[in-house]
């Protein structure tokens, strides 16, 4: 795993080996990432999951698999 800042991991997230987070991104609580998954400028609500070897940039995913692209 692979952590830049500026980027929060909150309790009970998982981030699998190999994924890397950041710079600004927010994994939330109970939130899953999978391996070799990168997240940039990314927020995981609550419960979301990355599959492995996703790549998340600009947006931000819900727990049911809803997503919301920043600009």
């Amino acid at each position: 795993m692979i952590l830049e800042a500026p980027c929060v991991v909150c309790e009970n997230a998982t981030v699998e080996a190999g994924a890397r987070i950041g710079p600004n991104a927010v994994i939330g609580k109970g939130a899953r990432v999978g391996h070799g998954a990168q997240l940039q400028r990314a927020v995981l609500l609550p419960g979301a999951r990355v599959a492995d070897g996703v790549a998340l940039e600009n947006a931000v995913l819900g727990a049911s698999g809803e997503r919301a692209d920043l600009a």
